[in-house]
């Protein structure tokens, strides 16, 4: 969650244009929030390591004592950047919300969760959504709030739905599993939470005075930038690839290639990889 936290951050600063001190340790490629994000993930896995290498006793206190720090720590985090400073959510296009959309009909398909009407539910917005984010035209603000709420509903259904009580089962998972899940929690809990003072600042839209102030309040959420045609659908055959693949191998647990496509697209779909900026 850690590790989520500072992702957020480097993403929000990256997506803003803020100067970044360039790195300590590789000056050219990285900059100083990356190299601690870096340094913050690789200490983790070794503390983690060490914990399960050497199993120290704890009594049931002690396991209470430090969840109960860990869950005040977290809901700290949410309601102090999730209602009162949403400062560390990152901005949105078409293209990311279409992708996300899609993983939440695939979770609700797996779930079983959809007949033939909630079928056309999905395909009706999910094809809309498609050709907003094939073309280049810029939205208005107020289609931009109504996708926006959208996307912070997919992503509520995606938190009720996900399997995160595997955590607490008696399967033994891997730390792999462990970090994506918990960096996919906190992701979506952050955004659940700010579900609810983004529908009280809609809401606020029927007061004519209050509309004025969606159009400064939209471009902080929804990015108008988009990467190119060919590299979307390049990232969605890749993406796509990877659920068939895993599904037919059962190389990783569904819920942790699950997290690792979801968090790769709310992070990473507008800064594509080297391989496809070439296209």
């Amino acid at each position: 969650m850690l590790v989520e936290a500072l992702l957020l951050w480097e993403t929000v600063d990256r997506q803003a244009n803020r100067p970044a001190g360039a790195g300590v340790i590789a000056r050219r490629r990285m900059s100083r929030l990356q190299e601690l994000l870096v340094f913050v993930l690789l200490f983790s896995w070794l503390a983690i390591f060490l914990a399960d290498r050497f199993a120290p006793p704890l009594s049931l206190q002690q396991q209470s004592a430090i969840e109960s720090v860990l869950l005040f720590l977290l809901f700290s985090f949410l309601f102090v950047f999730g209602l009162v400073l949403p400062v560390l959510l990152p901005r949105v296009n078409e293209q990311t919300i279409f992708v996300v959309s899609l993983l939440t009909t695939y979770i609700l398909w797996m779930k079983g969760l959809l007949s033939g009407v909630g079928w056309v539910l999905l395909l009706l917005p999910l094809a809309g959504l498609f050709w907003m984010a094939w073309t280049t035209r810029i939205l208005s603000p107020y289609l931009k709030s109504g996708l926006y709420l959208w996307y912070l509903f997919c992503l509520l259904v995606i938190s009720l739905q996900a399997d995160f009580a595997v955590f607490y089962g008696e399967t033994r998972l891997q730390v792999f599993d462990y970090f994506l899940g918990g960096a996919a929690a906190l992701f979506l809990l952050l955004h659940s939470v700010f579900l609810i003072r983004f529908f009280l600042m809609l809401t606020a839209l029927f007061l004519p005075a209050n509309r004025p102030l969606l159009a400064l309040t939209m471009p902080k959420l929804f990015d108008d930038r988009q990467i190119s045609r060919p590299q979307w659908l390049g990232l969605l055959a890749l993406f796509v690839g990877i659920l068939v693949l895993n599904r037919l191998t059962g190389l990783l647990p569904s819920f942790t290639a699950f997290n690792l496509l979801f968090l790769l697209a709310v992070h990473f779909l507008e800064r594509p990889f080297p391989i496809l900026q070439r296209w």
